[in-house]
């Protein structure tokens, strides 16, 4: 490509951006009157103003009839999880392998943050075997294995 064509279009694309420019990135001065034309005269039409804002008091919420329809529950309110069944509180047992040192002659898992040995029982299981990853307890004739958790 020449000299001459690469001012060309340099020069070409300046005008565009000169035009485009002034018709986009004209400054605002507020709300500009067009004049309207008729066959008798010409008027001046303005944009409609805003509607007058009344101070008014805060409008208040009956908050124990919004709770008794059907989307007006509390998001903040924590529901209980009890457990319970047929009237009774239901304890479930519950046992989180952290971690385990395994160790052919000794393995020794970490259920519930405490250090146990194959044969000792936590929380009413007893401790059947201990792998490299898992844990297996049996407790109430159920065997369950347990793996590490995060946390």
């Amino acid at each position: 490509m020449s000299e001459s064509t690469r001012k060309k279009i340099i020069a070409a694309v300046m005008v565009v951006v000169i035009i485009w420019g002034y018709n986009n990135l004209k400054p605002s001065d507020g709300p500009t009157k067009k004049p309207v034309r008729t066959k008798e005269t010409a008027v001046s039409v303005q944009p409609p103003a805003p509607p007058p804002q009344s101070p008014s008091a805060p409008k208040l919420v009956n908050v124990e009839q919004q709770a008794k329809e059907p989307w007006g529950a509390d998001p903040f309110r924590v529901k209980s999880r009890s457990g319970k069944k047929d009237g009774k509180a239901r304890k479930k047992p519950r046992w989180q392998l952290s971690g385990i040192l395994h160790n052919a002659q000794a393995p020794i898992a970490i259920i519930n943050k405490r250090q146990v040995k194959t044969g000792q029982t936590i929380n009413d299981a007893k401790v059947v075997k201990i792998d490299k990853r898992t844990v297996t307890i049996e407790h109430n004739g159920k065997r369950m294995t347990l793996t590490v958790t995060k946390g």
